[in-house]
């Protein structure tokens, strides 16, 4: 599964999911706001139609060269169960973000990052790779006494300076 390989407006050229394990492939045909806000670092708004989702579900993706990367994680919540509306009382998808084994954002809640539900938000953090593999790990979380499924719809890895010489951006995972 995964969204088609597409170009973006910053001629960005996003790959289908790869070097994901665990979790399902979901899509939506929802209106997404905030896409394309180059302050936010948001892309087009078809990134955010295709995420993966699951309790437990990492990205071992391999690197040219150790050092520190900047990743930088796409999200939007789409799905309807976690959309808070009139008939429904409140409803919360928390879940953990992990790289090389630490805890980057607990509690993480897109609706709430994003201040409303078909919103394109952006997380951005540095991780340093000493073993040739970028991991990322999404770890649900209970909310009362459901667990509620981790979720993200795009990866860009980008190299420091010094790893840039050699290997360039590398080419970013639309789910």
């Amino acid at each position: 599964g995964g969204g088609e390989a597409f170009t973006d407006h910053n001629k960005i050229a996003w790959e289908m999911d790869q070097y994901g394990q665990g979790g399902t492939y979901g899509e939506s045909n929802n209106n997404i706001s905030n896409a394309l806000n180059k302050t936010m670092g948001t892309t087009e708004a078809n990134l955010y139609r295709s995420y993966r989702v699951g309790e437990d579900f990492n990205y071992s993706i391999p690197v040219p060269a150790n050092g520190t990367y900047k990743v930088i994680l796409h999200f939007a919540e789409t799905d309807e169960k976690f959309i808070p509306s009139e008939e429904s009382e409140m409803k919360e998808r928390k879940f953990t973000i992990m790289a090389e084994g630490q805890t980057i954002m607990a509690n993480y809640d897109i609706i709430d990052q994003a201040s409303a539900a078909n919103t394109a938000n952006v997380e951005e953090f540095d991780v340093n790779v000493t073993d040739g593999t970028l991991n990322l790990g999404f770890l649900g979380q209970m909310v009362g006494n459901t667990m509620t499924p981790a979720m993200v719809s795009g990866i860009q890895i980008i190299g420091s300076d010094e790893i840039q010489t050699r290997s360039g951006e590398l080419r970013p995972w639309g789910l």
